[in-house]
């Protein structure tokens, strides 16, 4: 199963709106949910596409997704901000597309994405399983 795919499919529609932006991912006017998240499936969630990304990551971005690859279990909304930088809210972004910071840098690539609070885990960020497993390893030095 990819829950990559899964977990695109499961934010809010701005959410999915903004990443297709922020990707050059064409969306028809007024789609319905099910073809959003086919569109971003189909352009974001390959091993080739994260590969690339990562490589046209400045180094600031590359540390902060290997950090968060390292960590299991995703990371609060306030350890986010205080580590890689404060999202701001959705509208906002959609007013202003240009990335304030890291975190916003990597919830607009698709890979970092919102999970809601569940009865035995706070809300919190996760890095995608897919984008752990395809990103390459950095050089050990």
């Amino acid at each position: 199963m990819n829950f990559w795919a899964a977990m695109l499919a499961d934010t809010p529609p701005l959410l999915q709106s903004l990443i297709a932006r922020a990707q050059r991912v064409s969306l028809p006017k007024r789609c319905d949910a099910a073809t959003r998240a086919a569109r971003l499936r189909a352009a974001l969630c390959h091993a080739a596409t994260v590969r690339a990304m990562y490589a046209l990551l400045d180094p600031a971005t590359q540390d902060a997704v290997q950090h968060l690859r390292a960590m299991r279990g995703g990371i609060r909304p306030d350890a986010l901000a205080a580590r890689f930088g404060p999202i701001r809210s959705w509208r906002q972004v959609e007013r202003d597309r240009q990335p304030r910071s890291v975190a916003e840098r990597l919830v607009l690539l698709g890979w970092l994405l919102p999970r809601p609070a569940r009865p035995r885990h706070p809300a919190q960020y996760l890095l995608a399983p897919e984008v752990r497993r395809w990103l390459p390893h950095p050089l050990a030095l």
